[in-house]
């Protein structure tokens, strides 16, 4: 009995397939692969860069500021990464932002250039266990003198 139009039924062998033979995709489809994992945890991601150790894809905003001279600021979380680091934006060549956490070593971001002022600059992590709550931000805008700190 051979089955045609829109009632056709297929058996299981007659179905097509998503997958090409030994579970490969065939040509021209892509099949989306699992986001990378972390490449470091608490500790271990002192002193490295948020983005190249994939700790920028879940993020938390603990506390953000504005600075009497207009640059934003924020401490940035990652639970994945039990780490956290400093951003800012809307600033001027020369202003500054350190974040730090207790037992480590600061990180600060300096704002070299119009191509940073024009951005978003980041610090480098800071080891920032038990959700960063002890973690301390502070930004020193070019034209003044003293910094404005600030913490979750």
């Amino acid at each position: 009995m051979a089955l045609t139009g829109p009632d056709e039924r297929r058996t299981p062998a007659a179905r097509p397939s998503a997958q090409g033979p030994a579970g490969q995709s065939p040509p021209g489809v892509v099949v989306p692969s699992a986001p990378p994992s972390p490449g470091c945890r608490g500790a271990a991601c002192a002193g490295k860069d948020p983005q190249s150790m994939a700790c920028g894809r879940v993020v938390s905003t603990l506390a953000s500021h504005v600075a009497a001279g207009g640059a934003h600021v924020e401490i940035r979380y990652s639970a994945d990464c039990a780490a956290a680091w400093g951003r800012i934006w809307r600033s001027r060549v020369g202003d500054r932002i350190e974040i730090t956490a207790p037992g480590g070593a600061p990180q600060i971001g300096t704002v070299a250039d119009e191509f940073d002022a024009a951005g978003y600059l980041y610090t480098r992590m800071v080891a920032a266990e038990g959700g960063g709550a002890a973690v301390r931000a502070c930004v020193r805008e070019a034209a003044r003198a003293e910094p404005e700190c600030f913490a979750p």
